[in-house]
């Protein structure tokens, strides 16, 4: 049975969207924790995203979906090299 390449499915966890969209895990998951979000789908007690809905509340919201991307880390990596 062959898998479902990320930008072919549906619905995502909350990690798949992190990987899908390039997010920062930390801030995508301080974003579900609001309530009311139209693209949040329950099953169970597990968080789904339905990634149409999840695109349209990111192209009304350009400034949301700049927020959430992972930034450069706070400090530069020791170089290996002398």
């Amino acid at each position: 049975m062959r898998r479902v390449a990320l930008q072919e499915k549906a619905t995502l966890n909350p990690e798949e969207t992190v990987k899908l969209y390039d997010f920062s895990r930390r801030k995508f998951y301080r974003l579900l924790q609001q309530k009311n979000l139209p693209f949040v789908l329950m099953y169970n007690k597990r968080k789904l995203v339905d990634r149409r809905e999840f695109d349209e509340y990111l192209r009304l919201r350009p400034e949301l979906k700049e927020s959430l991307r992972n930034g450069e880390p706070p400090y530069k990596p020791k170089s290996t090299t002398q």
